[in-house]
């Protein structure tokens, strides 16, 4: 429009294209130009406008009963629904009747505005006999208030130019929107068939706003990417090539001074499918009744059993994956204890307790990997080097980097503590994952007997200073040994590090989740597998683009703990990039006053990613309006595995569980995008579209101007947490 002249006059130059659309009307196609106040304005005239022509054609023309305005037909499924409902046969429903009857068609409804809707309709009642009561057309218009949503409305006439999809508009909405391949004609009636509720629509192969608003919603229109609900990446690589969901003082949930301890950390990182934990065994207490050792950290006052602990760990383990689980072991017992120990291993774990005695594998000749491994049951602690006899003695370096807070080790200045050891107990530890204190000095690989051999321990301190003044040598050795970074002593609430800067330099043991089907190993990008990187470096291809646009919210609750007067909410969304610091941005939509049932944002942002491995993108919803706390939810995922098109993102409480029906509708396009472990079927859009939906787009990150059209390729083309072995608390 702004190539018309009418809009290089100086009053109408500076509105945003998309605020102006045109009407071509009569035998000469005459032209009417218009110009709305806002892109939202023009967007419902033009919608309410190709509906209007289309409902016309679909009149005049003399086709069967589908070329009936599937408005009707929507009509129709709710009045029929309503004749069932009505059992007295009376015509209409009480105000209870008719909330459970909304709710039991859309579970997604709001309560609270369904109730709202319909005291208001039953009190508006012209006739005083019927009120308390709704009617069959009150019904109707309650359901499509409530139920409709505006930008799926807007998106599905954008694609059809009708109030419904036909098979083939679906087909072009999955092609071009959502990159989908081989949709066929037979696939866009088994979707219609799936999600539409109306069985005349079905009959028809026409999906209405309801159907398609079910299949939006959808788990296969979820953010994530599906094929990374699966262990989808090679695991046949060495153990230091992965990053290794690990839980630190495992045994512990919250304050470690005031907490009693339950099995609980136990329970919730094995569910996490974290594949590295820690138990801490102690004697027990001289004059008790306890006849087993126990499990308990240094500073807690109460303890567990160890056959509690070990009997949840046998039980756990393998649920939700088969691969290997690391036990890290601190032993506090005399021989004796460390016998009775030794016999609880084998009755407790059986053969999925790894013996290195009976492995034939001379792990010097190669590395071990997490498939070698598969449902074993991995002990790692101190072991008799260098001694024959059935006992020895150990240094306990480890505990000695233990009890610092957060400090270098000063080896010349204490001494480690020397303890007896059974040569039956040291025979279960791992022999290529001996525990050593990684100080932050450079460390001196040559003085390692092989690269296999070593667990490296270092603290959150320690790490810090080694970023700080040998980053190259920090991520050299995290590229060939395994690395476990404790939090620092000072954490006795048991908070989390923050581990997306240790990632950054490849330390594997620090927990991410959600990648490869959740089994616990995230295979390291290839450039910290094959060479030395370190944050800030120049990647070697170009980076990827990111386009963004957060459209709508579902059912944000006010935030807990929140004291506001009123139940308004003033929500807005934070879009939060984590990766290496060259990655590292936010941005934010502007605040929807007093609206959290369904929020309209309809911003879009675009991000450039340099190392999309690495790269986290948060999803982060707050409260404007607040007093006290401001968050409403939040959902973080891998960039790797972020799905094209219009996708909803269910958001998360502060304990990482799903808000009922809370969600964000957005929309997700990526150029450049290479391999990584997502799938080829995703691909960029038709060019128009793209200009159609980004050319108000915020450019974060960007160094030049960026052509849209030149980015995409024109039609439709073929196509929590997680370090090695870092340590991270659990929650």
């Amino acid at each position: 429009p702004k190539k018309n002249r009418k809009f290089k006059n100086f009053r109408f130059f500076f509105f945003q294209e998309q605020c102006a659309f045109s009407i071509i009307h009569g035998d000469q196609y005459e032209c009417l130009d218009l110009i709305a106040k806002t892109p939202e304005i023009a967007k419902i005239w033009i919608t309410g406008l190709m509906s209007l022509i289309s409902n016309h054609v679909g009149i005049c023309e003399s086709e069967p009963s589908g070329s009936r305005p599937l408005a009707t037909i929507r009509e129709r499924w709710l009045g029929s629904v309503f004749d069932e409902a009505d059992i007295k046969k009376c015509g209409c429903l009480s105000e209870k009747e008719t909330v459970e009857l909304v709710k039991r068609l859309n579970p997604r409804t709001l309560l609270c505005r369904v109730e709202h809707e319909v005291k208001e309709a039953s009190v508006l009642n012209p006739d005083e006999s019927q009120r308390g009561k709704i009617t069959r057309s009150q019904f109707v218009e309650i359901y499509k208030a409530v139920a409709t949503r505006s930008e799926i409305y807007f998106l599905m006439v954008q694609y059809a130019n009708k109030d419904y999809l036909s098979c083939k508009d679906l087909q072009v909405f999955l092609e071009t929107e959502q990159g989908l391949l081989g949709i066929t004609m037979k696939i866009c009636q088994s979707i219609i068939e799936q999600y539409e509720p109306s069985k005349e629509a079905r009959e028809l192969n026409h999906m209405t706003i309801d159907g398609f608003t079910n299949y939006l919603h959808s788990d296969e229109n979820f953010l994530f990417d599906s094929t990374h609900r699966i262990v989808c990446q090679k695991m046949n690589q060495p153990f230091s090539n992965y990053f290794i969901a690990t839980s630190f003082n495992t045994s512990l949930t919250d304050d470690q001074l005031k907490e009693p301890l339950n099995c609980k950390g136990y329970i919730e990182a094995l569910r996490r499918n974290c594949r590295f934990i820690e138990v801490d065994v102690w004697e027990p207490i001289a004059g008790t009744d306890e006849k087993e050792p126990m499990v308990h950290n240094r500073r807690s006052t109460s303890k567990l059993t160890i056959s509690t602990v070990l009997k949840v760990i046998n039980e756990m383990a393998f649920q939700r994956t088969r691969y290997p689980l690391f036990v890290r072991l601190e032993i506090h017992l005399n021989v004796e204890w460390q016998m009775i120990l030794v016999d609880m291993f084998h009755d407790t774990f059986g053969d999925k307790l790894y013996q290195p005695n009976n492995d034939p594998i001379d792990w010097t000749e190669r590395r071990p990997t997490p498939k070698d491994f598969q449902m074993k049951i991995i002990l790692i602690g101190e072991q008799l080097v260098g001694v024959e006899s059935d006992i020895g003695e150990v240094a306990l370096e480890n505990e000695n980097f233990e009890v610092q807070s957060g400090e270098a080790i000063d080896s010349a200045s204490k001494s480690p503590k020397r303890m007896l050891f059974c040569r039956k107990l040291s025979d279960l530890m791992c022999p290529w994952a001996i525990p050593a204190v990684f100080k932050e000095t450079p460390l001196n690989t040559s003085d390692m007997p092989n690269k296999n051999c070593q667990l490296l321990l270092s603290s959150e301190h320690n790490c810090h200073k080694m970023i700080q003044n040998f980053p190259s040598e920090l991520a050299r050795t995290a590229k060939d040994h395994l690395m476990l970074l404790t939090p620092n002593a000072s954490r006795i609430d048991s908070s989390n590090m923050n581990p997306q800067e240790f990632w950054n330099y490849g330390i594997q043991m620090q927990g991410k989740f959600s990648e490869n089907g959740g089994c616990g190993y995230v295979l390291k990008p290839s450039i910290m597998r094959e060479e030395v990187y370190t944050p800030g470096d120049i990647m070697p291809i170009p980076p990827q683009i990111l386009y963004l646009r957060i459209l709508s919210g579902q059912h944000l609750p006010r935030p807990r703990g929140s004291t506001a007067k009123g139940n308004s909410t003033d929500p807005y969304v934070v879009v939060e990039i984590f990766g290496c610091p060259t990655d590292c941005t936010e941005e934010r939509t502007r605040t929807v006053k007093n609206d959290g049932a369904n929020p309209a944002f309809d911003e879009s942002f675009q991000f450039e990613i340099t190392v999309p491995e690495m790269a986290l993108i948060r999803f982060l919803v707050l409260d404007d309006d607040f007093i006290d706390d401001d968050f409403i939810g939040q959902y973080t995922i891998p960039f790797e595995c972020l799905k094209n098109g219009y996708r909803h993102v269910p958001l998360l409480n502060n304990e990482g569980e799903v808000l009922e029906n809370c969600t964000l509708f957005v929309h997700v396009a990526v150029t450049n995008r290479y391999g990584g472990g997502i799938s080829l079927k995703y691909v960029m859009y038709d060019s128009s579209i793209i200009s159609r939906q980004y050319n108000d787009t915020c450019r974060i990150s960007i160094k030049k101007k960026t052509n849209f059209r030149a980015l995409s390729n024109p039609g439709v083309k073929d196509i929590s947490s997680d370090i090695q072995l870092m340590s991270f608390e659990t929650d």
